[in-house]
């Protein structure tokens, strides 16, 4: 079998063209969205993920359309140069909203069956939620995305605000995000300087809740999305979005749940929105655990667990939980939220690989389990089995000699995710992966990535890469003058000094043990306190070191040093420093920052502290 990874690849893009045309700006034109006067009478045409502002001068031409999805023609729209969501100022409306979608923006999803709601859970003075609720009222299931369910959140102004296009008293403080990106970015933030003092915005994901990317609803089943938040006093709205998608097609707007935040950052309800504040329970977090045998009975050892919330997501599969089994065969992990979860197990080794699913041989129609179980029960009995294997051959243009140069396959569905192998490429451009179980796989070398399926062996991968255009790809510029190389040191303290805040507020278990924990989870997992995902990790001359230091743009090392804990064994405190990496070349001053924010640097061949001067420049 030959496979042209050329022509493969060009699918692949067109897909990723496909999804991302739904961002950007537009002129003139059809709008659809939903008319929401707020709680302070600003009119905005709502399309979930992105908000357009209409101006007071025309608003009164949508007050009869009121929570009703229309379709206008906008004549006339402007746009901020730091915004990409306008305010729209001539308008006529043409009726009720239709699905207008240009077939180059992909399919819109459906709403027909689909009922969302929102919720507020102020019950815990620690962890107030927002909760959004996406329900199947139908017969036939229906297929859902997280990329078009879209939290937004509207603000009182207070005085002139920054990079602001309304021209009535609210404006929309968190918009163009969507659930699937801000799990993919977990912080999704806004603020200005307003008289010397910054307002914030921040809203989250829940930690320990992971939501599919894609998947079916079932008839009468619903999914749960709970958010956490960080804001300034001030007074705020809440609503969610399905659909839209730059206003091109239809939207599902929910109900909108009004609240103050006081001086202390508690949010109360206010007004109506206090009729829907859910009567829940906080989710019980659990122990899960079991043994994971061979087929004959025998304790499996060393394979890896996953717990995988159901619905199970129909791509970028994302594991809550993972543990490795011992020598007994048993497994066990700690802190499971309550919840619906599908299990799996793969062992790879040099006798093959292994897999076992709860329920079922495949991971696809793996059985839903819901865990942790009450009173606690180490019921839990993976077996694995063999998995049928294949061999996977290809070439490309022979590589630098003076280069070590690699090709890798990273699992995207099959009964071993998640699964990955990365083998060398030889001086003459051969490759060859070895037992690589059946899948859907992407595939990468050089400046080239593509995805097949693996269901037979493959004789030749034909790949045709540019070696030469990686030269200077993400390589840091030593040669650029000392005083930029100082000042990039001094952007990326602060630029960790914000993460680590960010760490703080939404773990609520203090400063991270190692800078290492902001970083990117591996694929297959979820965002968590081990995996921030605050910091991206993955490009050369801008990653952590071997020894957990950091290492930025070639030519700085960051280290984090932690403080104590305190008596509830959080970290309180801690100091960030930068060296340059040749003292005198790359740099002659070193950097410190605290937790306060502040930085100090010396000009001396030796580590900043706290008692040295402060200010950047």
């Amino acid at each position: 079998m030959k496979i042209s990874v050329e022509r493969s690849a060009v699918l692949l893009m067109g897909y990723l063209l496909a999804v991302s045309a739904w961002g950007g700006i537009r002129g003139s034109g059809k709008y659809n969205g939903v008319v929401i006067f707020d709680r302070w009478d600003s009119c905005h045409l709502y399309s979930g993920t992105y908000v357009m502002e209409i101006s007071a001068s025309v608003k009164h031409l949508l007050r009869p359309y009121a929570n009703r999805p229309v379709l206008v023609h906008v004549s006339k729209v402007v746009y901020s140069l730091n915004s990409t969501d306008g305010r729209i100022e001539q308008l006529a409306v043409l009726g009720p909203s239709e699905e207008t979608t240009p077939e180059d923006l992909g399919k819109a999803p459906l709403l027909e069956d689909l009922s969302l709601r929102a919720f507020a859970n102020f019950s815990s003075a620690d962890n107030p939620e927002l909760i959004i609720e996406l329900r199947n009222t139908g017969t036939v299931d229906r297929s859902v995305d997280m990329h078009a369910l879209a939290p937004t959140l509207f603000a009182k102004k207070d005085g002139p605000e920054c990079f602001n296009l309304s021209d009535g008293p609210s404006l929309v403080a968190i918009t163009r995000t969507s659930i699937e990106a801000m799990h993919q970015y977990p912080t999704e933030r806004w603020g200005c300087f307003l008289n010397e003092k910054r307002r914030t915005a921040r809203l989250w994901l829940a930690p320990g809740r992971v939501v599919p990317t894609a998947f079916d609803l079932g008839p009468g089943q619903s999914i749960e999305v709970p958010l956490r938040f960080e804001l300034s006093e001030g007074e705020y709205e809440f609503l969610a979005g399905y659909g839209g998608g730059v206003h091109a097609a239809r939207t599902l707007a929910s109900n909108r749940i009004a609240f103050n935040v006081n001086q202390q950052r508690k949010p109360e309800l206010v007004g109506p929105a206090t009729e829907h504040a859910k009567a829940i329970r906080a989710p019980h977090a659990g122990t899960v655990c079991g043994r994971v045998t061979w087929e004959d009975g025998r304790p499996a050892a060393n394979a890896k667990v996953y717990l995988w919330p159901t619905p199970q997501s129909k791509r970028d599969l994302r594991a809550t939980n993972t543990a490795a089994s011992d020598q007994r065969g048993e497994f066990r992990m700690e802190n499971v939220t309550e919840g619906n979860y599908a299990l799996s197990a793969v062992r790879s080794d040099e006798t093959g690989v292994y897999t076992a699913a709860s329920g079922s041989e495949h991971l696809a129609t793996a059985e839903s389990l819901s865990l942790p179980l009450f009173p606690e029960e180490c019921s839990l009995r993976p077996v694995l089995r063999r998995a049928v294997t294949y061999n996977v051959r290809g070439r490309t243009a022979p590589p630098p000699a003076d280069r070590i140069s690699r090709a890798k396959i990273i699992m995207s569905h099959g009964d071993a995710y998640p699964f990955e192998m990365s083998v060398p490429i030889s001086s003459d451009g051969r490759y060859e992966f070895q037992a690589i179980p059946a899948g859907y796989y992407s595939f990468f070398v050089g400046n080239v990535g593509a995805g097949f399926a693996v269901d037979q062996d493959i004789d030749d991968v034909d790949v045709s890469v540019d070696w030469g255009f990686l030269e200077n790809v993400g390589q840091g510029r030593a040669d650029m003058p000392m005083d930029f190389h100082e000042e990039m040191a001094q952007a990326t303290l602060s630029g960790f000094h914000e993460k680590l805040r960010t760490y703080y507020s939404h773990y609520h278990r203090g400063y991270p043990t190692a800078l290492k924990m902001l970083g990117k989870p591996p694929y297959w997992a979820s965002l968590s306190a081990e995996h921030a995902g605050l910091v991206y990790d993955d490009s050369p001359g801008n990653e952590f070191a071997g020894d957990g230091s950091w290492i930025a743009h070639g030519s700085y090392r960051v280290t984090y040093q932690p403080g104590p804990s305190n008596g509830e064994g959080r970290i309180t405190h801690y100091l960030l420093s930068a060296r340059p990496l040749e003292f005198g070349k790359t740099g002659k001053r070193s950097f410190v920052i605290d937790d306060s924010g502040e930085i100090h640097s010396t000009e001396e061949d030796r580590p900043a502290s706290v008692s040295d001067k402060t200010g950047v420049r």
